[in-house]
């Protein structure tokens, strides 16, 4: 029987899907290329603990120290590679002189300790539990959907409040989105700094988790349930867009609160 006739479109259709699929494939290279941030993503979904490695920067100016942790908000609880014990790890080897993470200043200041993402109060209460200052470093400004973006605007903020706390000597731990990490190095080497190499074993000793039980700091229930206060308040009187945001993060937290009851927190020190 002759199957010319037929074979022809089907190869003809097999090329040109070929094309299409090789076509994807570009355009996808393309845009992590052209977009570091997404380049950056996709590395913490396939490799991790590369990932946290090359977002973890160290530099200096006289007597300051500053080591930058990228971090990856909700994803720390589903990434083995790189969880919550792993920044309560770097916390502890470091032993800083003062932490600085992703969350208003002024919300610190009011005790609210939820504000940020979620690891932000994981790093802060245990900062203080260990008997470290800790201060907030965020800005941003309530915009509808997306109002926590990252842009110019808002990375030259955190820069400002970042570097306005430096002390005059000392080591510095500072916990910001892995996104925001090239923005706030490029501003310190613009400031004066120079970074200062650390090789894989430094990394690996600096987040080598501890040999202990893993439990969320005390207080950390408690900074949840009031971000979620704070956020259902905010929503009954906000702008739609922004009221829906606010929401979600409501929501968000309290599935977030459901894991913190269920792992258990550490007894305070007396």
């Amino acid at each position: 029987m002759d199957t010319t006739g037929t074979a022809r479109p089907r190869r003809r259709w097999r090329r040109v899907l070929a094309e299409a699929l090789a076509a994807l494939a570009l355009l996808a290279v393309a845009a992590l290329v052209a977009w570091p941030e997404l380049r950056s993503a996709a590395l913490f979904v396939v490799a991790p603990r590369v990932a946290r490695d090359a977002s973890t920067v160290r530099l200096a100016r006289g007597d300051v120290q500053v080591t930058l942790i990228g971090t990856i908000h909700g994803r720390h609880l589903s990434t083995p590679e790189y969880g919550l014990a792993h920044l309560k790890a770097a916390l502890v080897h470091l032993k800083p002189a003062l932490v600085l993470v992703e969350a208003r200043p002024d919300e610190v200041a009011r005790g609210r300790w939820g504000d940020g993402p979620i690891e932000m109060p994981f790093v802060a209460l245990w900062a203080r539990a260990l008997s470290l200052p800790v201060d907030g470093i965020d800005w941003w400004t309530p915009r509808g959907p997306g109002g926590r973006r990252t842009d110019d605007e808002r990375d030259d903020r955190i820069f400002r409040n970042l570097q306005g706390r430096l002390p005059a000597a000392g080591a510095v731990l500072v916990t910001v989105g892995y996104s925001h990490v090239p923005e706030q190095v490029a501003r310190l080497i613009a400031a004066g700094f120079v970074t200062v190499p650390l090789d894989d074993a430094d990394k690996q000793a600096l987040f080598t988790p501890l040999d202990e039980p893993f439990a969320y700091p005390a207080g950390m229930a408690a900074a949840i349930r009031q971000r979620i206060a704070d956020c259902e308040a905010q929503a009954a009187t906000a702008e739609a867009s922004f009221a829906d945001d606010l929401r979600d993060v409501a929501a968000a937290r309290r599935a977030y609160l459901d894991v913190i009851e269920r792992t258990g927190e550490a007894t305070p020190r007396r």
